[in-house]
């Protein structure tokens, strides 16, 4: 098996080209320009998570806040964010949002699961009592202050450039009686990854319940994120002969309501046995560099209403069609849905 260049040189942030110092892993906290606190929503403290996984905390949110504590992260919070991301493949933002928020959150997921899995095509499954669900941006109260949470904003703009898009909002939900996933990232490697070890997407995670052992937390080989096989079935899926280098590798997160984490969705993971009597509902915001292409792989649309209130920092970022009425997203994930439904 071998791995991309990346994994000998990190690429340079994405930064203002214009900046006369761009040398590997250096910020210029100025071309960042993360929102303030007034115009990007919930606004947010920050840390990223560190190599073993701890982080520091957000400040805390005020009782019953619907967002995060206020304050935007410093240049070493995403500096940070970014060389985690290179490194291990994940990062952390720690209590960005409250568990209010949080809660609405899981109940959306709820409600909009319950809905898919009554009509055909509604939701994919990835494995035993194991689902994905894709929606909409209006499905989801909280959808604008996750798209303007600072960190968020910030660590998009630091590793995708400022014309980020974001093209996926759904989630997964590993009920009771899920069961241990095959290792797998959830795409094949882009070319440009490949040949020049650049990510050009991120992935976005936020647990709707305060995740314990027994709910089968999820479960990444941290550095894995450039490896390369052609004998990677679909390009996604490493043969059981390799599972030795993830199986040593493997770190089980443990999130809980209001932490949100970012990951290069190239990182080799997996899903774990879930033998509680719980669900474990996880958002994902999927996020593209201009020309990934990933969008091609969703159908996320908003109505002319809810897009033109939305603020510019959402907006000008949103890749969807707009409509005059949504119509219920049928799932694509169809080889994932093949594979792990063998697991």
């Amino acid at each position: 098996m071998t791995t991309s260049t990346s994994a000998s040189s990190t690429p340079a942030p994405i930064v203002d080209e214009s900046a006369t110092e761009n040398t590997a892993a250096t910020f210029d906290a100025a071309t960042l320009n993360p929102p303030n606190a007034e115009t990007a929503g919930a606004p947010s403290g920050s840390s990223a998570a560190t190599a073993d996984g701890s982080s520091a905390k957000a400040a805390a949110a005020p009782s019953g806040s619907s967002g995060a504590a206020v304050g935007g992260p410093s240049a070493s919070d995403v500096q940070r964010a970014y060389d985690d991301i290179y490194r291990d493949g994940i990062t952390a933002c720690r209590g960005a949002f409250g568990t209010e928020w949080a809660n609405r959150m899981r109940e959306d997921m709820e409600v909009a699961l319950e809905e898919a899995l009554a009509r055909p095509d509604g939701a994919v499954g990835r494995g035993p009592n194991r689902y994905y669900v894709e929606i909409h941006p209006e499905q989801l109260r909280g959808f604008v202050d996750l798209a303007s949470q600072p960190w968020v904003v910030a660590v998009c703009e630091a590793l995708l450039g400022a014309e980020y898009k974001i093209v996926e909002l759904g989630f997964d939900t590993p009920g009771p009686g899920a069961m241990d996933q095959p290792w797998h990232r959830d795409f094949p490697m882009p070319e440009v990854t490949r040949q020049t070890g650049r990510l050009n997407s991120l992935a976005f995670n936020l647990t709707g319940v305060d995740t314990t052992e027994a709910m089968g937390p999820f479960e990444i080989a941290p550095g894995t994120q450039f490896d390369d096989d052609p004998a990677f079935q679909h390009g996604m899926f490493p043969p059981k002969e390799f599972y030795p280098r993830y199986q040593e590798r493997a770190v089980r997160k443990y999130p809980r309501r209001g932490d949100i984490s970012a990951r290069s969705a190239l990182t080799i993971h997996r899903g774990t046995k879930n033998v509680s009597d719980t669900s474990r509902p996880v958002l994902v915001l999927g996020v593209d560099a201009p020309g990934a292409g990933n969008d091609e792989r969703h159908d996320m649309a908003v109505t002319r209403e809810y897009f033109d209130a939305l603020p510019a920092v959402v907006r000008d970022h949103l890749a969807c069609t707009v409509v005059d009425e949504l119509s219920p997203i049928r799932q694509k994930h169809t080889i994932e849905g093949l594979v792990m439904g063998e697991a």
